[in-house]
């Protein structure tokens, strides 16, 4: 029988109504996929992590890593983050920084794909441009001797461990309690550093030890014997043509819009 498209007010869920943007950080919603896979076998879904404020799952990591150091007394309301590169991350303190009450500064080379700038300063952030020759090595350089030279300032690497374990495990716990106690035959996710692959998993194989895992790798000089995949585990190098290639039969089959 065909699902009715029709949705009625009334069975929607109650509205959250917060005290700020970091409390809309996770709680992410999985999606069914009804158009792309094979119907006849297991359901599929998407957790539409664009759904975080600043638009993708590194509002997780980075709030974490921002909420630990107000918990710890090393920020303050006034104080100064400072990150390097105009990704993801950027996006994400740019966002989640005025809540806090502190101010963000990136660091980036010149001649960096501009596509996030605008965006991040339009949040109030300060784009400090580093030497294109140095890379983004030499950005990261600066952002943490610029973090060194005064009080009030903390670098936001991507190498800390406690905080990509809780936030990145939230992930995990959130995908189950949206199951309702149906079984998880497998979770894929895309991988760079491996962080999202190995928290999330390890959290999900704690009460699902048989759940499948698969990585699509997208960059070509990560070793895969790096990311901490387990035997049994599926990691396959994917192409950013491919990946783009099925974000667009995503988006206009299902109207879900990915990376």
């Amino acid at each position: 029988m065909p699902t009715d498209p029709r949705v009625s007010v009334a069975n929607l869920p109650a509205v959250r109504v917060v005290d700020g943007v970091c409390e809309l950080v996770g709680r992410t919603p999985l999606v069914r996929l009804r158009r792309v896979g094979d119907p006849a076998r297991a359901p599929i879904y998407v957790k539409l992590e664009q759904h975080n404020p600043g638009g993708s799952m590194r509002d997780r990591y980075v709030l974490e890593v921002l909420q630990r150091a107000v918990a710890g007394g090393q920020l303050v309301q006034g104080d100064h983050v400072a990150l390097a590169g105009l990704d993801d991350s950027a996006v994400s303190a740019a966002v989640l920084g005025p809540s806090l009450g502190v101010c963000v500064r990136v660091f980036a080379p010149e001649g960096s794909n501009e596509r996030l700038l605008s965006m991040i300063e339009r949040f109030g952030a300060e784009v400090c441009w580093t030497s294109a020759s140095g890379g983004l090595p030499s950005a990261v350089e600066e952002a943490a001797a610029w973090a060194r030279e005064a009080p009030g300032r903390l670098f936001v690497d991507g190498f800390r461990r406690q905080a990509v374990r809780n936030a990145y495990g939230d992930i995990a716990r959130e995908i189950l309690e949206a199951l309702h106690g149906r079984a998880l035959g497998s979770f894929i996710t895309s991988v760079t550093t491996g962080g999202t692959f190995r928290e999330v998993s390890r959290h999900l194989r704690e009460t699902s030890p048989d759940v499948r895992v698969g990585g699509a790798v997208l960059l070509d000089d990560v070793p895969l014997e790096a990311l901490g995949a387990r035997e049994g585990d599926v990691l396959r190098r994917v192409s950013l043509e491919e990946a783009w290639r099925m974000r667009d039969i995503l988006a206009k089959q299902e109207g879900v819009f990915v990376g």
